[in-house]
């Protein structure tokens, strides 16, 4: 009898240990049970209070070209992307809708990543999560997104067009540095802030439009916009920070509400050298009103200005 039961005992293991090398055909389980590849992706485990999840990372495998994304390992839903950093012939990756997190350097330096659809799942873009993705050409960013961290697409030099969320509040610094293709960019009217060099050297950034909404505009966030036309103070901004539109070449009119308290430093220069300024200046006030502008240096020099007259 008791030999039968050890016999019974040796095939249910034998059964199960063949189940589980089917399941994990192709897998390569790590040294302790937090962790797991599969197809060359590794998720990892993360456990801390009840929140229990798979994140999925792999950096600098220049192997790596495309990528799909599982939703659920061991029954826990994989929700972020650690960092796919370096991987510089990856072109291609599915990302489930169990994920909410691009972390910060998630795809940093993805030189061959073309194209990428994000979840409505995405509730953060960390900070340089696609910095230097240099031939990345157009993206979508789900309406759930309200940050866009700093240095998030900086160097995208192929970045024609972004749709922003119209959940989005805030644009952090560096955002779009360097996004020399970008021509047109439309925020929603709930955004308040766009932080320090947000869109420096967009060269081609022809039009922006900047809603009401916005309170903060920060240092150089426009600095060397060289096709920008026109510029409109948003109303909600009432102190304008630093070189906000310096060396803006074609910049050819500034509109400005009569609730602006301090214009900082050479904010209507057009050029490196402080030779030239924006040739047209619109003013919501009168000229006694102007007059109390507190204007940082570089500004005084500006030779006209038409009053009584806002957009």
């Amino acid at each position: 009898m008791r030999k039968n039961k050890i016999i019974i005992i040796i095939s249910i293991i034998n059964i199960i240990s063949a189940f589980t090398i089917g399941i994990f055909s192709g897998c390569n389980i790590g040294n302790d049970d937090n962790e797991i590849t599969i197809n060359g992706i590794t998720y990892s485990f993360f456990s801390y209070n009840d929140e229990n999840y798979y994140y999925a990372h792999n950096v600098e495998d220049e192997s790596i070209v495309s990528v799909k994304i599982k939703d659920y390992i061991n029954g826990y839903p994989v929700k972020k992307i650690s960092s796919f950093r370096n991987c510089t012939n990856l072109t291609n990756i599915i990302i489930p809708s169990t994920v909410t997190t691009l972390a910060d350097s998630a795809f940093y330096g993805c030189s061959a990543l073309e194209d990428i659809e994000l979840p409505d799942s995405i509730i953060e873009l960390g900070s340089f999560a696609f910095k230097y993705c240099s031939e990345l050409k157009t993206i979508s960013i789900p309406d759930s997104v309200e940050e866009i961290g700093s240095g998030c697409f900086q160097g995208c030099k192929s970045l024609e067009s972004i749709k922003m969320p119209n959940s989005l509040k805030t644009i952090g610094s560096n955002a779009f540095e360097d996004c020399r293709k970008l021509k047109e960019v439309d925020l929603p009217i709930c955004i308040t802030a766009i932080k320090d060099k947000a869109f420096i050297n967009c060269s081609m950034l022809e039009r922006i439009y900047l809603p009401d909404s916005i309170i903060e505009i920060g240092k150089m966030a426009f600095w060397n916009c060289y096709e920008l036309y026109s510029f409109r103070v948003p109303r909600g901004v009432t102190e304008l920070s630093d070189y906000i539109v310096f060396d803006c070449a074609n910049l050819h009119e500034i509109y400005i509400h009569k609730n602006v308290s301090k214009i900082g430093k050479s904010f209507f220069d057009v050029d490196a050298y402080q030779q030239h300024v924006v040739p047209r200046v619109y003013f919501e006030g009168t000229k006694e009103e102007w007059d109390k502008i507190e204007l940082g240096n570089g500004n005084h020099h500006l030779s006209s200005i038409t009053f009584n007259t806002y957009q």
